[in-house]
């Protein structure tokens, strides 16, 4: 056992009482994505102090393992309630959930988002998909040649944002390099990313708004259409 999996270990699941704190804590409580819990007394002695200090900065944390096989080669720490920058531990470059790709079968399909909650909703609506997150706005060059050795039927879903819709082109031209041409999905017009479906929804389960609960339905509905033959 590694020194990210002793971590991983010591890590709680999280309780009913969190589980409409935020999308990150719906994702892991509901099992979309895996995730434990962490606060400042569960931090173990020799821990990495990077990690020491994220936690006592922001008292509650979750961790997003990142896996290849049964090891643990990264974890992504992001604070329970407050937004900001993830704390990655680990393997610098791999991205989200890239290990879970290695018994993938060329040409089938892969999507690449940007971030966990845009993958998580992808997963809540359609649980088969193959899926990147990117946690930028492209990949580390050197994976570009990675990815398009796995598989050439490859879309993005870029964020709706102009960061976002600009990396379609950038992300294009490296595939294209690779002699993988990339196809895109489109992001609903009136949210940025299909993270925000899972913000609709809490808000649902707090409140039962019906006019919310229709609105959360066109979205599913928007993608799942576009998913139907992925």
């Amino acid at each position: 056992m590694n020194e990210l999996e002793k971590l991983y270990s010591k890590a709680k699941e999280i309780p009913s009482t969190l589980e409409l704190t935020n999308k990150y804590s719906f994702l892991a409580f509901n099992k979309i994505v895996e995730a434990k819990y962490l606060d400042v007394n569960d931090i173990l002695s020799g821990t990495d102090t990077r990690l020491n200090s994220y936690v006592g900065r922001f008292k509650r944390v979750l961790l997003f393992p990142n896996r290849v096989g049964d090891t643990i080669t990264d974890i992504f720490v992001r604070p329970l309630v407050e937004k900001e920058t993830p704390l990655k531990l680990g393997l610098r470059d791999m991205p989200f959930n890239f290990g879970n790709l290695q018994n993938m079968q060329y040409g089938k399909p892969l999507i690449l988002v940007e971030g966990i909650a845009d993958m998580g909703a992808l997963k809540l609506l359609k649980s088969d998909l193959n899926i990147i997150v990117m946690n930028s706005t492209g990949l580390p060059k050197y994976l570009y040649e990675l990815v398009s050795a796995i598989t050439n039927n490859i879309y993005l879903l870029a964020d709706n944002d102009t960061a976002g819709q600009e990396s379609i082109k950038h992300i294009a031209k490296h595939f294209k390099a690779h002699g993988v041409t990339i196809k895109t999905l489109e992001q609903y017009p009136s949210i940025k990313d299909t993270g925000d479906i899972l913000d609709k929804l809490i808000e649902y389960k707090k409140n039962k708004n019906s006019l919310l609960k229709d609105e959360i339905e066109i979205l599913k509905l928007y993608y799942l259409t576009q998913l139907k033959n992925i």
